[in-house]
């Protein structure tokens, strides 16, 4: 369903001139991504509003989004697994913040950072014994390393304040899941 309506929608791109034939696929790919993402996003904030968790739902995309594009990570082979994995993963977080009693989100938050910081560590261990990346690579990877370094110090910032709440934490859960998306992919 979703293909035809991208295929229609990129037919009349075409008719209408906007566009050559030639890139017709590279527009086709676009769209679809834009409607997938919108999707999810769109299922995200209402699941978010019915939880009552919006700045919470925030923190928590906000940082999948920034660690994701630049770090890049796993991409499910269809929509629907992506769809599934990525609703999925943020119910969970919803639920757990949700259901967690306040007198928990430091001891949380300091364990997830430790769990955090293992992964920070594989994972720049594993991109050290990885040669010959090219320009744009080494971009990201440097990109990527300056988000983590500065997410870290938001996170140490936030617990020597004493400044922790649900929404730290699903930044911190959405952090994680960022970073495991990353190791499953290398």
């Amino acid at each position: 369903m979703m293909a035809n309506i991208v295929n229609k929608i990129t037919l009349k791109i075409f008719q209408q001139g906007v566009v050559d034939e030639e890139n017709l696929p590279i527009i086709r790919y676009g769209l679809q991504a834009i409607i997938e993402v919108s999707i999810i996003v769109a299922t995200m904030l209402t699941i978010s509003i019915s939880f009552g968790r919006i700045i919470e739902a925030a923190a928590w995309m906000g940082t999948i989004i920034l660690c994701r594009s630049f770090g890049g990570g796993y991409h499910a082979k269809t929509f629907k697994s992506c769809y599934f994995i990525s609703v999925g993963a943020f119910i969970l977080t919803l639920v757990v913040v949700d259901i967690m009693p306040c007198r928990l989100f430091m001891p949380v938050t300091i364990a997830c950072f430790m769990i955090s910081i293992i992964l920070f560590i594989h994972s720049y261990i594993t991109a050290k014994q990885i040669r010959g990346l090219g320009i744009i690579d080494h971009l990201f990877y440097k990109v990527s390393m300056s988000i983590y370094i500065c997410y870290y110090f938001f996170i140490i910032f936030m617990i020597s304040l004493e400044i922790i709440n649900s929404v730290v934490v699903a930044s911190l859960f959405g952090f994680i899941i960022s970073q495991l998306s990353i190791e499953s992919n290398s």
